[in-house]
């Protein structure tokens, strides 16, 4: 109990310097940990769900030990650093704000990724509608990360495009970016990708807290039994058509509603923690690489269609040792960056990886603070830094997909999102937590 009660503590403690807000990356670190760690700890001991087989309270006390001592390091490094500008409750004006727009080429390409990702699971078999986990396994594994890559990346860009064009630009969509939103949305709810369906409504919700500081916590506390149901039906219904069944989603809600053990098995979707202990479990028994695993990262760029003996990223690998019936069907489970340290370095990787993780947190805690009224900084933001601190925090910062997809997500940046200005006066709250565009 006190370990816990440790970890709550250690969460909070960057709150007495930055504000709270969760799209900070301190906001994030304390809602993530607090709910999926903590929460889950607590949840799993009230009902008595099994945690990890044969476990012992001194065994399971360390590893949280480990998780507050990786954190404690990582804020006391980057604390400093971190001290927002000081700001007095008053009315700036600006005559001219700069805005963003998805180019035209973006456009065009959120709708002709999904018909040709849709077109190539057909031909070989894989029907996305009737069996979504078949056709999510399968484009995982032929090579089309990149195409992936692409679509994920606009299908964020379009989701906040649409309200911002219609909210803060005042002004109609084009039929063009209506039509994109429509087809990227409905390949969205077909691909098997349950995330893809609830980052549609959080990635604008993040873009609206970082660029107007609007508060959104509340929302998210609503939004999450939502989520959490919709998950657990989701998954359900994807596992009964694994196997050809033709199930409809009624079925799926069946299938769950007719367990007796629903109601505990309901929060097990979220398994970040007990994939953080059984890899912290397993890297006890193991002697560090000294930093040979992160080397990978720079064989990640070649697909393992072209070469198939490619070294495993991170997850990947402990995926396979620990949980290899999850890997047999195209899943990969996340262990957490400290177990990617750890497994580099050994017992330095706590203070290496915490290290690591400060630095993360400095870069992009001072983009947060200099994105307030700045929507073409805040989409940079919320999809490029963001995403790589939240991927990189619960998977690894380096040998996975967070650092690949970070170079990737820049150059995407780049190619498909421009600054325009807006060209109207726009009255912002600095100090106060809003900002009202005004005509």
């Amino acid at each position: 109990m006190l370990e816990m009660l440790t970890l709550a503590l250690v969460i909070l403690v960057p709150f007495l310097r930055t504000p709270v807000h969760v799209t900070s990356p301190f906001g994030y670190i304390c809602a993530f940990v607090g709910f999926m760690f903590v929460g889950k700890y607590f949840y799993n001991l009230w009902l008595g769900v099994p945690f990890l087989e044969s476990v012992d309270p001194e065994e399971l006390a360390s590893h949280f030990w480990q998780m507050s001592a990786y954190l404690a390091i990582a804020f006391a490094f980057a604390l400093p650093f971190c001290n927002p500008r000081r700001r007095t409750a008053r009315i700036e004006t600006q005559e001219s704000q700069h805005g963003f727009a998805v180019t035209t080429p973006a456009l065009l390409l959120l709708i002709l990724l999904p018909i040709c990702l849709v077109l190539l699971g057909l031909h070989f078999g894989q029907n996305p509608v009737s069996n979504p986990l078949a056709f999510r396994q399968f484009i995982q594994s032929q090579g089309m990360f990149y195409l992936l890559s692409i679509y994920i990346f606009l299908l964020g860009a379009i989701s906040i495009y649409l309200p911002y064009t219609i909210i803060t630009e005042r002004r109609f969509p084009s039929l063009l970016v209506l039509l994109a939103y429509a087809v990227s949305a409905g390949f969205a709810v077909i691909s098997g990708f349950a995330s893809m369906i609830v980052s549609m409504v959080t990635v604008p919700l993040f873009f609206w807290s970082v660029c107007y500081r609007r508060r959104i916590e509340l929302g998210l506390a609503i939004l999450l039994p939502v989520v959490v149901v919709f998950a657990v039906l989701y998954s359900a219904y994807r596992d009964v058509n694994l196997s050809g069944s033709g199930a409809s989603i009624s079925d799926a809600v069946r299938v769950v509603s007719e367990n007796p053990e629903a109601a505990k098995n309901l929060l097990n979707r979220f398994d970040y923690l007990e994939g953080y202990a059984k890899a912290q479990r397993y890297l006890a028994t193991q002697d560090p690489d000294w930093g040979a695993s992160l080397l990978g990262v720079l064989m990640q760029p070649v697909p393992r269609a072209v070469w198939p003996e490619k070294p495993d990223n991170f997850s990947t690998s402990m995926t396979r040792e620990l949980l290899p019936e999850n890997l047999a069907i195209g899943v990969t489970a996340n262990f957490n960056s400290l177990n990617e340290f750890v497994k580099a370095f050994g017992a330095m990787g706590i203070l290496i990886g915490g290290l690591v993780l400060a630095v993360v947190l400095i870069v992009t805690y001072c983009v947060f603070d200099a994105a307030a009224g700045k929507p073409y900084l805040s989409a940079y933001y919320v999809l490029v830094l963001f995403k790589y601190f939240q991927m990189g925090f619960y998977a690894g910062f380096v040998n996975d997909l967070a650092l690949p997809s970070l170079v990737l997500e820049n150059i995407f940046f780049q190619l498909f999102i421009r600054n325009c200005p807006i060209g109207f006066s726009v009255a912002v709250r600095v100090h106060g937590g809003t900002q009202v565009p005004a005509r």
